[in-house]
């Protein structure tokens, strides 16, 4: 009987949560219209792993999913906001490293994105490498090779 009365109770909250409504579902892109390979690497606690690699004219999406709630606006905080500093590689070869307080060209700058379609879900954001990321790249990065 104990067992029914909890699977009766769990069914039960299942079925309450069925009529819970969601919004905000958000997509940030992140497209290279560059002509050099991009791949950017996210550090935490010193610890830094590649998260995408993009040939020329290729596009990643991340998706986050909707909140609970009506009328949600976009997620507006980009991937890396949480991360120490993310660097952009171009072409295996030539580094620029971001942190919270860059603004040009900086992918935890919410800033630097452009929300493409903010009236219906999913909302998007993109984030684009450009040449005069590579640019800036040379005057400011690092070689790397």
């Amino acid at each position: 009987m104990k067992k029914l009365s909890i699977l009766f109770l769990s069914i039960l909250l299942i079925a309450c949560d069925a009529n819970v409504e969601y919004s905000g579902a958000t997509n940030h892109s992140y497209r290279n219209n560059s002509d050099h390979k991009v791949a950017l690497k996210a550090y935490i606690n010193g610890e830094g792993d590649i998260d995408f690699l993009l040939k020329s004219n290729e596009e990643i999406v991340y998706e986050h999913y909707p909140s609970e709630g009506e009328d949600n606006p976009p997620f507006s905080l980009p991937r890396y906001t949480w991360d120490d500093s993310v660097v952009t590689i171009f072409d295996d070869t030539l580094a620029i490293m971001y942190d919270q307080g860059r603004l040009d060209g900086n992918p935890m700058r919410i800033e630097n994105y452009t929300l493409l379609d903010g009236e219906v879900e999913p909302y998007i954001y993109l984030f684009e490498f450009t040449n005069a990321d590579y640019e800036r790249a040379l005057e400011r990065g690092r070689v790397i090779k």
